[in-house]
């Protein structure tokens, strides 16, 4: 488990972020304002609908009204929102319903380039594939050209099939928020719901079946006598609701993670897994197909990780596991669809023009927070002869640039194949950390106190005397992953899981540092050196590790929380690990028991 700050910044949304700037995407701004702006609406025009509907049931309970006034409302309501229809009222068009309306938006931002599949993946949305399930093209309606959107064809010309997940797994998560509101502020919510779902028609049939009015509520889709047919408001039925659902299960002996080249075993036995399971809406017409066949997989932030893992090297380093969120789809048709992650990172782009060695386009700026730890320095020139990271000690190469990892999606989900997107944040903290004369870190060591011990010893010496300390990296409380802890928390990583397999590539992994012909700085190209000095010794290689197969479960028996024999497996590359980790590739096995 490398630096990540620096190695990933997420194995799927490193791209993007270290890519903002560039003309690919340039209107990354313009997608993530136009999610923000029509989510927002959909969650709203939900809860209203949602609210409206409970405070009417809840005044005609209250003056003993018949429970199927208010069920007309509900139904009129709730249909402006999904858009069932066969139902009583009638629903709006699909397009004009607020469902529709947000994937209109999408799929209008996406036409105009500016919301595309690399967009949002950019925006760590998960593209399974290219866009599926809801896989466009593959050609233009011209029948010739290659296209994933629309922006991609010829004027006159549109690229077929529906549009990408994220936006159907946003349309649950927006819903599940509406929901989550409504039962934290009315918690007899299901209850409230249930009358106008169970009401009955007027005593003396007055049941008008054009409008609704007098009339019970039927869920069958063919409604007895005095009665009609109300999809919408039964969508949010005891047995549909709610619609998101944890589910959970402790890890079995055969989860862990690996640390490569190193082998090093990490332990994740008897830790938690926590997921929500996803049930789909029943004749949502904006989200017809892929909502009956595909489970969406949501996951709020929690820490199921705990006591933490250990990376068992010397001292040992403590590992903190915070979830942030997780996107996904467990596939419950057999639909095809591409699920094995494969993720590619070049660590030296500078010997490469156009793109690297994973096909990343090749940057200018080296590593960053590069600074020299003897002697203590803001930069790493000369006569600079150890350059770090400022955050954790470990190497650092400040005119070596570094690629964005790159994923390729592959394989054909079958029926239980999930693929999880799963965005954690990451904080490796050693038993000590050494800080020189400026307080800046330059390397682990395993004893606190004002002198070095072996590990402090073992950096190269500042220049005029001591002034070497190891810290205890728990901070003042003592405690491992808390805000005080002097390793800051790296920035969140999405790293993809699968039931299939997965795999990670490093491109010129820097196996052995090279020292600069001067300085004797540690260096990994020449232009970590200050000129005309040059780097010699380096040894570069490739490393590549895969995590799997990992075995899928029914779609039954996961909303039935019968999580054992589940296992998704993960892998993400890593460069410049602290703690004398360096360049990695992580597998993950997520096995339940």
């Amino acid at each position: 488990m490398g630096r990540f700050t620096r190695s990933a910044i997420g194995l799927m949304v490193g791209a993007s972020i270290l890519l903002s700037g560039s003309t690919a995407f340039a209107l990354l701004d313009k997608c993530q304002a136009t999610l923000e702006k029509n989510g927002l609406k959909l969650m709203i025009a939900a809860n209203k609908a949602l609210t409206k509907c409970e405070d009417t049931i809840r005044k005609g309970v209250l003056k003993g009204d018949p429970a199927h006034k208010a069920a007309v409302g509900c139904e009129k309501a709730l249909a402006a929102v999904l858009g069932v229809s066969g139902g009583v009222p009638a629903a709006p068009l699909p397009e004009k319903t607020k469902i529709g309306k947000f994937i209109a938006a999408v799929a209008k931002a996406d036409g105009k380039g500016t919301c595309n599949e690399a967009d949002l993946f950019a925006l760590g949305h998960l593209i399974s594939g290219i866009s599926a399930p809801g896989t466009r093209g593959p050609t233009c309606t011209d029948a010739i050209t290659p296209c994933t959107n629309d922006s991609m064809c010829p004027a006159g010309f549109s690229c077929p099939g529906s549009s990408n997940w994220a936006q159907y797994w946003l349309v649950w998560a927006k819903l599940k928020l509406a929901w989550l509101e409504q039962i934290f502020e009315v918690g007899d919510t299901t209850a409230l719901l249930d009358v106008a779902i169970e009401a009955g028609p007027d005593a003396v049939p007055a049941c008008d079946p054009a409008t609704g009015k007098g009339c019970g509520t039927d869920c069958t889709g063919a409604p007895p006598a005095n009665h009609v047919f109300r999809p919408n408001l039964c969508n949010f039925s005891a047995l549909k609701f709610p619609q998101c659902r944890i589910h959970s299960c402790n890890l079995s002996a055969a989860a862990g993670a690996s640390i490569q080249p190193l082998g090093l075993p990490v332990g994740l036995s008897n830790k938690k897994l926590t997921l929500q399971l996803c049930k789909p809406l029943t004749g949502t017409p904006a989200v017809a197909g892929v909502a009956t066949t595909f489970r969406p997989v949501i996951g709020d932030p929690g820490r199921g990780f705990q006591p933490p893992a250990v990376v068992p090297i010397s001292g040992g380093i403590r590992v903190c596991i915070d979830q942030v969120r997780s996107q996904g789809w467990c596939d419950c048709g057999g639909g095809g669809v591409p699920f094995e992650p494969t993720a590619c990172q070049d660590h030296v782009q500078n010997d490469n023009v156009g793109t690297d060695d994973c096909g990343d386009a090749v940057g200018t700026t080296g590593e960053p927070d590069c600074v020299c730890g003897a002697p203590a320095a803001a930069t790493c020139a000369a006569p600079c002869v150890a350059c770090v990271n400022s955050e954790d000690g470990s190497r650092c190469h400040p005119g070596t640039v570094n690629g964005s990892p790159v994923p390729t999606i592959a394989g054909a989900s079958v029926v239980g194949s999930c693929s999880v997107f799963n965005t954690i944040s990451l904080k490796l903290v050693p038993q000590g950390i050494c800080l020189n004369a400026m307080l800046q870190p330059i390397g682990t060591c395993t004893t606190g106190g004002p002198g070095p011990d072996a590990g402090c010893a073992a950096t190269p010496p500042i220049a005029g005397g001591p002034g070497v300390a190891c810290a205890d990296a728990d901070g003042a409380d003592g405690v491992t992953c808390t805000a005080d802890d002097l390793i800051p928390p790296a920035a969140a990583t999405s790293i993809p899981f699968t039931t299939g397999t997965s795999t990670s590539l490093v491109a010129d992994a820097v196996a052995v540092q090279g020292s600069c012909s001067g300085t004797m700085m540690n260096c990994a190209t020449d232009a970590d050196c200050t000129s005309p000095e040059t780097c010699g010794g380096e040894t570069l290689t490739t490393l590549s590790f895969s995590a799997g197969p990992g075995s899928g479960i029914s779609c039954a028996a996961m909303e039935a929380s019968q999580l054992a024999g589940w296992n998704i497996v993960g892998s993400f590359p890593a460069l410049d690990g602290a703690g004398g980790l360096n360049d990695t590739v992580t597998t993950f096995s997520l096995a339940c028991e």
